[in-house]
């Protein structure tokens, strides 16, 4: 009877020490993969960094006269009655400046220059989406192109 007691004893330490190595090679293996996956998260944070710092150089580097070019011709779409808004004070209406318009005008211009345009196609975008804009087509019903269904 001891005999039969001594190989269940036996049994047991063997399982549990089986048991015991094996969940010992599990931690390991996923201490590995956490560190894995921690410089993968951390290199991918990098390459974020270096996108946004990316974007945000080629917004800098565009040329003051290209916007102020892009600013002047938003001025004068504001005061065109034939083909623009035909606001009497241009960007700066009631002698006011318009905020909200010009900032619109530039993201949209400074968009298209950062994606690689030029500083004309990048005013043609401008221009393409001012005139797909609610604003535009209560002026100009008949010239307003396709909505964008955004009212500047």
């Amino acid at each position: 009877m001891k005999d039969q007691s001594d190989l269940r004893s036996a049994r047991a330490i063997r399982f549990l020490l089986t048991a015991t190595v094996l969940l010992v090679v599990t931690s390991g293996v996923e201490a590995v993969a956490i560190r894995r996956t921690r410089a993968d998260l951390q290199a991918l944070r990098s390459e974020r960094d270096a996108a946004v710092v990316g974007v945000a150089t080629s917004w800098t580097r565009q040329p003051i006269d290209e916007t102020s070019r892009a600013l002047r011709w938003l001025d004068d779409f504001d005061r065109d009655p034939a083909a623009g808004f035909g606001r009497s004070g241009g960007a700066c209406p009631d002698g006011r400046l318009d905020q909200q318009g010009i900032a619109e005008g530039l993201g949209i211009f400074l968009s298209a220059r950062a994606s690689g345009k030029s500083a004309n196609a990048s005013i043609d975008t401008l221009r393409s989406t001012l005139m797909r804009t609610d604003r535009y087509r209560a002026v100009h019903p008949a010239q307003a192109a396709p909505t964008a269904n955004n009212g500047r």
